[in-house]
C-alpha cells in the first residue's frame, strides 16, 4: 500500500501541445507512447481533459511529465486532497481545476508499456514529417475565410449543342455559271473569230542554196550595194577632231559709244 504521508496526483491531458510543436506530430507520438488509435486517440485531443491516470505517486507522475514533454504534449498534474507536499504538482491552477473526463483513457494506457525512449521522432536533419492528410497550420494559425460573392444575373444558360462561341461569318455566294456551258471532249474551246493567224513571212528574196554550198563563200562573191571609189572622203590624222567644222564668223562687237563714264566726286 501507498504511504498516506506521501503525495498523490491525478494526471489528465486535454489536448495541448508544447510550443512550436504541431498538433498531428504530437499525435502520433502520443498514439504510439500510451498504443491507442482511432476514436480513443481523438478523444485526447478533443479539448476537454481526460484522466490518464486517477492516482499516482510522485515518482510515477514525474515519469508521466517527462513522457509527454518528450512527444511535445502538456500533461495536467492535479494534487489530490490529504497530500502534504503540494509543491511537487506544477504551477497549473487553471488547469487543477478543469473538470474531469472519468470515461476516457483507462490507467492501462501509460508511458511504461512504451517509454518514451523508444518513440522515434518524426524528424528528419531538423524538419518535422507531418502524417499524411494532416493539416500544416494550426487553427490559430489559419486565415479566416472570406465568403466570396459573385453575380450571375448578367449570364444565361445556352441550348444544348448550341455553340457558344462568336459565330463564324457566313460563306460566300456561289459563283454564277448560268452563262456557261459544257463543251464537248476535244471540242477547242477558245472563239475562233477571236483567233488572229499570223502573216506568212516574205521569201521572195531568198534562195535556198545546194547541199554541202559554202554559204561564206558565196557572200564573198556578193558586190556591195556602194561603190567605195566613188565616195569622196579623206582620212584624218590619228588624234584629229572629227567634229564639224563651224565656219560661222564671230559675232561683231557690241556698240558702246552711247556709254560714258562719270567721276564719283
Amino acid at each position: 500500500m501507498s504511504d498516506p504521508a506521501e503525495s498523490h496526483y491525478r494526471l489528465l491531458f486535454a489536448g495541448k501541445v508544447l510550443e512550436g510543436q504541431h498538433q498531428a506530430v504530437v499525435k502520433k507520438r502520443l498514439g504510439a507512447l500510451l498504443k491507442v488509435e482511432g476514436e480513443r486517440l481523438e478523444k485526447l485531443f478533443s479539448g476537454s481533459p481526460v484522466v490518464l491516470k486517477k492516482e499516482a505517486d510522485k515518482k510515477t507522475a514525474a515519469r508521466y511529465k517527462a513522457a509527454f514533454e518528450k512527444a511535445g504534449a502538456k500533461l495536467l498534474i492535479k494534487v489530490l486532497p490529504g497530500s502534504d507536499t503540494p509543491d511537487a504538482a506544477p504551477p497549473a491552477a487553471a488547469h487543477t481545476n478543469a473538470p474531469v473526463a472519468e470515461t476516457a483513457t483507462p490507467d492501462s494506457a501509460s508511458p511504461d508499456s512504451a517509454t518514451p525512449d523508444r518513440v522515434a521522432p518524426d524528424t528528419t536533419q531538423g524538419l518535422t514529417a507531418l502524417p499524411v492528410g494532416a493539416d500544416v497550420l494550426a487553427p490559430e494559425e489559419r486565415a479566416p475565410e472570406q465568403a466570396t460573392s459573385v453575380s450571375t444575373d448578367h449570364l444565361s444558360m445556352g441550348e444544348v449543342g448550341e455553340t457558344l462561341g462568336n459565330a463564324s461569318p457566313p460563306p460566300p455566294p456561289a459563283p454564277d455559271v448560268d452563262h456557261l456551258s459544257m463543251g464537248e471532249v476535244g471540242e477547242t474551246l477558245a472563239d475562233s473569230s477571236s483567233m488572229v493567224t499570223p502573216a506568212a513571212p516574205d521569201v521572195d528574196h531568198l534562195s535556198v542554196g545546194d547541199v554541202g554550198e559554202d554559204l561564206v563563200a558565196a557572200l564573198e562573191s556578193i558586190e556591195p550595194a556602194i561603190d567605195l571609189d566613188d565616195l569622196n572622203f579623206d582620212l584624218a590624222d590619228v588624234g584629229a577632231d572629227l567634229g564639224e567644222a563651224d565656219d560661222a564668223p564671230p559675232p561683231a562687237a557690241p556698240d558702246t559709244t552711247h556709254i560714258s563714264v562719270q567721276n564719283s566726286d
